[in-house]
């Protein structure tokens, strides 16, 4: 790991060798190796790397040099991203969901677990029950309404709201009958239907569509499923080697396919590394033409 930044290791070369400045203004550290280090209190000698040592970061801050202000701020904004925002007693509801921080053996909030809050033992800990109707006891300042709160890492908190989001699919997708679901899942993994003010909205397919009725649903399901068949069976019968994505910005990017998986709607490819002029344009696929299926690339 880098301990410094680039930015004054030659200042920290001579400092090793015994040098001072005019002002004889320095700060002495002590690392963790045992090595003696002389800082300046010029800005450029100042280390910008968050993962410094614990040591090193208090004996900056006890320094009154004008050059640790701007560490110090440094330091303050990333304590914010590592924040968790802690629960009061008063605001639980007995009978809610609510979501635990799981620490790691260094004390980071990597995980979390579901719980259905059951009572309130008193201001500092409560009972909870998970999924399989068994009962634990947790910290009130480890709850959390949200799955996203109860982390810290950027992984974690990524997990947690993609959690997030298939719950709330979840929820969307009870409102409508589920025969209607199977059938409308046919067209991609992703594609589901929901109620909104007494209409039927289709969400994850290219892109929203709503209808008053359920016939008029069925009948768009039918259209839909007859299209995606022949396209099924042209790519099946065709042997597709490449697939060109168009990007935003007007962008082209090539793979080369590996697998196209209609069951698990999936098309498994890896980035072509070849010249692009030898590509066949009978044996291209267009992202266009599977837009609901899911692209997952082989690094």
């Amino acid at each position: 790991m880098k301990l410094f930044s680039d930015g004054w290791t030659g200042m920290l070369r001579k400092q090793l060798t015994g040098h001072t400045n005019e002002k004889g203004r320095q700060i002495r550290i002590d690392t963790v190796g045992g090595k003696t280090i002389w800082l300046t209190n010029r800005v450029w000698d100042v280390p910008t790397n968050i993962l410094c040592h614990r040591q090193l970061v208090n004996r900056f801050l006890r320094s009154s040099c004008p050059c640790i202000r701007s560490y110090e701020r440094l330091q303050i904004k990333s304590d914010k991203r590592r924040r968790i925002f802690k629960m009061k007693v008063e605001n639980l509801t007995v009978g809610n969901i609510y979501y635990v921080s799981v620490t790691d053996y260094k004390g980071i909030a990597t995980s979390f677990k579901v719980g259905k809050l059951v009572e309130i033992v008193n201001k500092s800990s409560v009972i909870l029950e998970d999924r399989k109707g068994k009962q634990f006891k947790c910290a009130v300042k480890k709850i959390h309404k949200t799955a996203d709160k109860a982390v810290q890492t950027k992984k974690g908190k990524q997990l947690a709201k993609q959690y997030m989001a298939e719950l709330k699919q979840k929820e969307e997708e009870s409102l409508v009958d589920k025969k209607i679901q199977s059938r409308i899942k046919q067209l991609g993994k992703s594609i589901y239907v929901t109620m909104v003010k007494n209409k039927y909205i289709v969400k994850g397919y290219e892109q929203s569509i709503s209808f008053r009725t359920v016939e008029e649903l069925n009948a768009w399901i039918d259209t839909e499923l007859a299209k995606f068949e022949i396209i099924k069976a042209e790519i099946l019968n065709n042997g597709y080697k490449h697939l060109c994505v168009t990007c935003k910005d007007g962008h082209k990017e090539y793979y080369t396919i590996i697998n196209i998986s209609f069951k698990k709607f999936e098309v498994f490819c890896k980035h072509f590394k070849g010249n692009i002029k030898d590509i066949e344009d009978e044996k291209l696929l267009k992202r266009e033409d599977v837009r609901g299926l899911k692209l997952k690339i082989h690094k």
